[in-house]
């Protein structure tokens, strides 16, 4: 007998090893390789034996004991197997057509709804589902308001943006130009417009476009404005071509405005079109143009008492000399006289002071106490007027009875400060700036009474401070910096604050007031012939200013 070595065991035991394998091989290809095998993954091949059991179960109805809650409960065991956003939107379109047949399947909709968001957060039509959702059952909360909008903000598909502008308008996101520039509801609305076709009403579509405008104009995007309000005026309706005569008015081109209004006032017969075209005039520097159409409106046979007393105090305020100036506010105080409906117009209240200012004190306390419509200017006319009768203690205690009748006018406190500052009652301005600030009245008069109560106090560094710190400041911040900077023997950057106050004071005999102190500066300098043109120029400004008078004689002049 031949024997067997251990090479031989070992070969045996490779071949046997091989047939093994090759039989598994063999039954591994037809398990996988069968006719109808799936290749889907597990989770994904029980979401769609699920979505086919669900329908199933559906197709025989949803009434009955059970049937609700096995229908929710198959559609709970979808959401675990759900892997993509496909899978997600056949899920909650299924419990969206639940949640209508069911209202008690509302709430498992929503919460649906918003668990796909979250699972995909960068999803459109994800989130346009849930923001859907969210608008079913109770009204738009305010919390319910800050999740739509998270949902909205990734919307951009265009087919998507007319609901997120729906969204947005129900959300309040338009309610004004400036919450939708804040909310970034310009994106929605220039998206969506151009989507929403005739299948909206002419008027709404009009109304989204000037709400675009304005958005566009807070953004300073003026040609994209004007492209839009042309559009509107096109349509020949007479609001749109007024807000395009509005927009031509307040960004600078107030004669296209002018134009624009006077056809509107011709074509409708409206004679406030034709005052607002009399004021784009004088605004576009056609003075007499604008004259002769006030004086047009405020005759007649028989004139709108309205544009009758505007076109009189327009005339009055534009005349060229004083006599003319007193000629029109008396006509403007007549007809109220004539016509006591007209007593309360604002326009007659201004015209009414006005007028009485170049009368003496009793005749104008006179006028202004028998009118039976007295507002806060009128009370503070009477107040000035007594001021030349009255000593400066009562005339403070009545400023303080006056701000009590009117605790939020803020053009009281700013005539009280300046009083108090002029007559130098420290303790007055003190108080009166922290009245102000309780009543949230703000202003840069508010911070200029605070420096000169401390410049009056020679309080130099908290006045300076002050000053610089105001926003919007008028010409008496850089006068009184001027001031400051002088005291402390600064001539050179003094003279630059007196010529900004200079370029910017309005009032003659102030900047009058301001050349002495610019030659004051000049001759500092060592600058002495501007000093003099410097004085000259003062005196005409105003031929009173005895200091300017004093100061060339001194020079020999």
């Amino acid at each position: 007998m031949t024997g067997k070595g251990p090479g031989f065991l070992i070969r045996l035991a490779a071949i046997a090893g091989l047939l093994l394998s090759v039989i598994l091989c063999a039954l591994l290809i037809f398990i996988f390789l069968r006719p109808g095998r799936d290749f889907r993954a597990p989770s994904q091949d029980s979401f769609h034996r699920l979505l086919r059991d669900y329908d199933l179960v559906l197709a025989e109805g949803w009434e009955g004991s059970g049937r609700l809650h096995t229908l929710n409960g198959l559609l709970d065991k979808m959401e675990k197997s759900a892997q993509g956003v496909e899978s997600w939107l056949s899920l909650l379109k299924r419990r969206r057509a639940l949640a209508k047949a069911a209202p008690e399947m509302l709430i498992p909709y929503q919460e649906a709804s918003r668990r796909a968001a979250a699972a995909f957060p960068w999803s459109e039509p994800l989130a346009a589902v849930a923001a859907a959702s969210s608008l079913l059952g109770a009204p738009v909360s305010a919390k319910t308001a800050e999740t739509l909008r998270t949902y909205t903000a990734i919307i951009s598909d265009t087919q998507l943006i007319p609901l997120a502008l729906g969204i947005g308008i129900l959300c309040g996101d338009l309610s004004g130009p400036a919450l939708a520039a804040e909310r970034g509801a310009e994106v929605l609305l220039s998206g969506g417009l151009p989507l929403i076709g005739p299948g909206l009403a002419e008027g709404r579509r009009n109304r989204l476009i000037i709400n675009l405008a304005l958005l566009r104009l807070m953004k300073r995007d003026y040609r994209g404005a004007e492209a839009q309000i042309q559009g509107l005026s096109r349509t020949g309706i007479t609001k749109h071509r007024t807000f395009l005569g509005e927009y031509y008015y307040d960004f600078g081109d107030p004669l296209r405005a002018a134009e624009l209004w006077h056809e509107l006032g011709l074509e409708a017969g409206a004679e406030e079109f034709l005052l607002r075209s009399a004021d784009a005039l004088w605004l576009g520097g056609r003075g007499e143009n604008a004259r002769t159409l006030w004086l047009a409106l405020s005759g007649g046979s028989n004139p709108v008492p309205e544009i009758q007393l505007r076109s009189l105090y327009n005339l009055a305020a534009s005349s060229p000399g004083a006599e003319e100036k007193r000629r029109w506010l008396g006509l403007l105080y007549r007809a109220g006289e004539e016509d006591p409906s007209i007593r309360g117009d604002p326009c007659y209240g201004y015209g009414r002071i006005a007028y009485t200012r170049d009368l003496d004190p009793y005749e104008a306390l006179a006028i202004l106490e028998e009118a039976p419509y007295k507002g806060a200017l009128e009370d503070l006319e009477i107040l000035r007027r007594r001021g030349g009768l009255w000593e400066p203690d009562r005339i403070a205690a009545e400023t303080w009875l006056l701000l009590g009748r009117y605790p939020e006018d803020a053009r009281l406190y700013q005539w009280a400060a300046w009083y108090f500052v002029y007559q130098r009652r420290r303790d007055d301005t003190a108080i009166l700036i922290r009245t102000a600030g309780y009543r949230g009245i703000r202003g840069p008069w508010l911070d200029l009474s605070a420096a000169l109560r401390d410049l009056e106090a020679g309080l130099l560094d908290e006045a300076e401070e002050r000053l610089r710190s105001m926003d919007s400041p008028p010409w008496q911040r850089d006068a009184n910096l001027g001031l400051i900077l002088e005291t402390r023997r600064a001539p050179g950057p003094a003279l630059e604050h007196y010529e900004t106050a200079a370029a910017g004071v309005q009032d003659r005999r102030a900047a009058s007031r301001l050349q002495v102190r610019i030659a004051g500066c000049l001759r500092t300098l060592g600058r002495p012939e501007e000093s003099r043109r410097a004085l000259l120029y003062g005196l005409d400004l105003n031929p009173d200013n005895l200091p300017a008078r004093l100061e060339l004689r001194r020079l020999g002049e």
